[in-house]
């Protein structure tokens, strides 16, 4: 069964309790992009400044943060909340962790090919082969 108009009735519900109209330009964002910089560490945005830095073009810059993002999302799915990942000395734990994690290992080519030196291309079927490897299958 469908439940969306009572789920967006909820929704609409809480923000209304927490902010007043003219405050809604003041709702925090939530999404990945907000998880990578768990802890107020910027991490994303260095990346990207690096890659501007080896002339990488607009266009290709976008397809990495996507192909980032989509591992990233998929490896969070149903991680739980006692996932946790521990980067210089503090722990982040649920999908602020997961998103920091997947990160790390992206840039060191965890995926595929690293990203990092402006040449290669990691693409999705180095996550996929990383995912079949790993995998622990009865028969």
């Amino acid at each position: 069964m469908v439940r969306y108009p009572e789920n967006q009735v909820a929704d609409a519900d809480l923000i209304q309790r927490d902010f007043k109209p003219e405050d809604f330009d003041k709702i925090p964002p939530h999404g990945r992009w907000q998880h990578f910089n768990a802890g107020g560490v910027s991490r994303l945005e260095p990346l990207i400044e690096e890659w501007r830095g080896a002339g990488i073009d607009g266009t290709e810059i976008s397809r990495r943060v996507v192909d980032v993002i989509v591992v990233s999302v998929l490896l969070d799915a149903g991680a739980g909340d006692h996932w946790k990942f521990t980067e210089d000395g503090v722990t982040v734990g649920r999908s602020e962790g997961l998103a920091i994690a997947s990160l790390s290992a992206f840039k060191a080519g965890v995926f595929g090919e690293s990203y990092v030196d402006g040449e290669s291309n990691p693409g999705l079927f180095g996550f996929v082969y990383v995912l079949i490897s790993n995998l622990q299958l009865e028969h």
